[in-house]
């Protein structure tokens, strides 16, 4: 599913939404890019690619927006129109 403008943006807070609070799985992350995918693109199913810096494992993570908008809220930022 391609959308016109991406969910969040860079800058924004992310996180995902916790299943119990104590869990220390419940990792939140600042999004430092946001790619455009070519539409004929084989490689990528979504139209946007996130990089997301996480803060309690560190890493870095590119993913793709379908995966991301369905499973992560935005904490702090301003959220685009779908």
């Amino acid at each position: 599913m391609y959308s016109m403008q991406p969910k969040f943006k860079i800058g924004d807070l992310v996180g995902f939404p916790p299943k119990d609070k104590y869990d220390p799985k419940n990792d939140y992350g600042i999004i430092v890019s946001v790619i455009e995918v070519s539409p004929n693109s084989s490689e990528y199913d979504s139209r946007w690619i996130y990089t997301i810096h996480w803060a309690i494992d560190g890493e870095i993570t590119m993913d793709e927006s379908d995966y991301i908008d369905k499973n992560v809220k935005l904490i702090s930022g301003v959220k685009t129109k779908t």
